[in-house]
């Protein structure tokens, strides 16, 4: 669902904040959605420790939580559609 849409779906897993390009574009993701298709199986703080790490994973200014206020709900920013790619720093 787009950032700006006055209707929403009940069957979404968050919401879409388009930038000038596709790389910036920021992801909201409901809480539940996250723990489950993205963590399964592993612990939620270890995956937001190593997606805020790839420079994926958003976190508030000042605070410890990874979880950003919209609407009247809580949710995960991610900023953009796959994770900078750090390999080619490595290669030299």
């Amino acid at each position: 669902i787009d950032w700006n849409d006055t209707y929403t779906n009940t069957n979404h897993a968050g919401f879409r904040r388009r930038a000038v390009s596709e790389e910036l574009d920021e992801y909201l993701v409901i809480p539940a959605v996250f723990e489950h298709e993205i963590c399964g199986t592993f612990d939620r703080n270890k995956v937001c420790s190593v997606l805020f790490a790839q420079n994926w994973l958003a976190r508030p200014n000042g605070k410890r939580t990874f979880l950003f206020q919209f609407r009247r709900g809580n949710f995960y920013k991610f900023v953009g559609m796959i994770p900078i790619d750090t390999s080619k720093e490595y290669e030299q």
